[in-house]
């Protein structure tokens, strides 16, 4: 009499047992979907910082764990990692040099970090995919690397905000794809470079660059041809003759 019943109980349990057969393969490939590699990478940028309490997410030994869902961290759906975010730190930080073992990194944040010290390092140039570059806010000083235009990819280059001095490089005038270069409030000095004229304006948008509150001088070059520029607050002899972007009506957001 109990016949249909056993059968109910059968038919549930194999029901169950194809139902976690099925999701086992996208549990296992949830466990590991982010690529080993950039974990060994993200490992050596936590060992390098020592601020763990930043990074307590960031966990190289719980495997389980994906490392595209730590903190600061976002990856694209073959799971590399394609952007760092760090914001708003208030302990020692610096770029470790292992950011530059990212190579599909393209989208790269230093923002609001009030104990920044070091300087840029040379690394950042094996990242051949990096659109974005921003370190704003910060403490960082020293002079703008040259090295940096060795980015050639770059569309948006954000380091205003800091105490950052020297000359502006001439070699971020090579930079064809740049539509915003914004390097307002730091202390620069010098003129601004003859390659600066090379600048790409014809993008929907025209191109930005954000010179002011520096220590600049000089001419500004005939050559610079771009009608979004803020040179004001520097002791540059002929900046009147260019528009304040402030006139200008919406501005890029970093």
């Amino acid at each position: 009499m109990d016949t249909p019943h056993r059968g109910a109980s059968f038919l549930s349990v194999l029901l169950l047992f194809l139902l976690v057969s099925c999701s086992l393969p996208s549990l296992i490939s949830a466990s590991s979907f982010c690529n080993p590699s950039d974990r060994r990478a993200l490992s050596k940028i936590k060992k390098s910082l020592n601020i763990p309490h930043y990074f307590d997410s960031w966990n190289p030994w719980k495997l389980s764990i994906d490392c595209c869902r730590w903190n600061y961290v976002d990856c694209n759906t073959a799971g590399r990692v394609t952007q760092l975010s760090f914001y708003t730190i208030h302990a020692p930080f610096h770029i470790p040099e292992a950011i530059g073992d990212l190579p599909y990194l393209n989208y790269l944040v230093f923002k609001d970090i009030t104990n920044f010290t070091g300087s840029i390092p040379y690394s950042i140039t094996k990242l051949h995919n990096l659109e974005f570059l921003e370190i704003q806010n910060t403490s960082l000083s020293g002079p703008i690397p040259e090295f940096l235009g060795q980015l050639k990819n770059l569309n948006s280059l954000f380091l205003g905000y800091n105490q950052l001095s020297g000359p502006l490089p001439a070699s971020l005038g090579n930079l064809n794809r740049l539509e915003v270069l914004d390097v307002r409030s730091n202390k620069l000095t010098g003129s601004i470079p003859d390659s600066f004229g090379g600048f790409n304006n014809d993008f929907e948008d025209g191109f930005f660059l954000f010179l002011s509150h520096n220590q600049l001088s000089g001419k500004v070059p005939k050559s610079l041809n771009i009608s979004k520029v803020d040179l004001s607050y520097n002791k540059l002899s002929d900046a009147s003759t260019f528009e304040i972007l402030s006139d200008l009506g919406t501005l890029p957001e970093s």
